[in-house]
């Protein structure tokens, strides 16, 4: 037994040294990795430009990396800088699925990444021990949670909110004559379908789109926010997801024992998204996770 806890543990930390490497960043290099998506007060992907980026034509959410904030250099030399010191570190990450709706879901436990923890090869920056990581995931829980189509709030956006933007968007069509009267009734996501992928219509449609998303994202926020129904219908959602950041700070508070590294950084409360799915060495991992955890529970 104690040697399969071992090798659950090697392979599940070979692949999360992999998938969750990265959290030192140059500044250049943010914009080709991530989607940056303003934060709100509704834990959501209220731009509808980096919501249709981020996710397919379907109904099913996509899984992404999720980064909740950033911490950014912005001093000089000083006595705490090295060379090695990045211009920009993520403490923490983790998967989340979006909906069709612009909702975030964290489905897994956060992630500090690998290279900002002891061990590493090399004399360089780090925050905390993977030792004192593993011991707090395996002593404590924080709870995930997932995509349901029949939650209050993804049936009241979808009812309310989603069909007045889907009316919109085929009224600017048909306003273009990229479609007539006949079809204004079809599916609303095979109209979108046949006119993004049809080399006769391509080009337009996305004109019209990105002009119809500009003056749709402008106005989001304050609909939302004035909307007392859809505020009852979050009241939930939001419950979760202060239970799971407040997990994260617990998290960092114990595996962060100085505060030192942080000097000469300033924190930028911007979410980002990585620029594309995961690959499928971080649905592995996710096994590797449950047995080494469950095994640390029970052993």
């Amino acid at each position: 037994m104690e040697h399969y806890k071992k090798v659950a543990k090697y392979w599940r930390n070979s692949l999360i040294d992999k998938q969750f490497s990265q959290g030192k960043y140059k500044s250049s290099d943010i914009a080709k990795s991530f989607l940056l998506n303003r934060m709100n007060a509704f834990f959501r992907v209220n731009s509808k430009k980096i919501l249709q980026s981020l996710s397919s034509s379907e109904d099913n959410p996509i899984e992404i990396l999720h980064a909740p904030f950033l911490f950014k250099k912005i001093t000089c030399h000083t006595n705490y800088e090295k060379d090695y010191r990045p211009e920009i570190f993520f403490p923490i990450m983790f998967k989340v699925h979006v909906s069709y709706c612009g909702f975030i879901y964290p489905v897994e436990k956060p992630i500090i990444p690998r290279d900002l923890l002891l061990p590493l090869d090399r004399e360089d920056f780090f925050i905390g021990s993977m030792d004192d990581y593993d011991l707090y995931m395996t002593q404590n829980n924080i709870s995930s949670f997932e995509f349901s189509e029949s939650s209050k709030w993804e049936k009241y956006y979808s009812e309310n909110i989603e069909s007045e933007y889907q009316k919109g968007l085929i009224d600017s069509l048909l306003d273009s004559s990229l479609i007539d009267e006949k079809q204004i009734n079809e599916d609303y996501k095979k109209i979108v379908k046949s006119l993004s992928k049809s080399k006769t219509t391509k080009i337009k449609f996305f004109d019209v789109l990105n002009e119809y998303n500009d003056e749709w994202d402008k106005t989001i926020q304050d609909r939302l926010t004035n909307d007392l129904a859809f505020n009852e219908s979050i009241v939930s959602y939001l419950t979760k997801w202060n239970e799971y950041l407040d997990g994260v700070d617990k998290l960092l508070n114990y595996v962060v024992k100085s505060k030192e590294p942080f000097h000469g950084y300033e924190k930028v409360n911007y979410a980002y998204f990585t620029n594309g799915e995961l690959d499928v060495s971080s649905k592995i991992t996710a096994v590797y996770e449950d047995i080494y955890i469950r095994d640390e529970e029970t052993g």
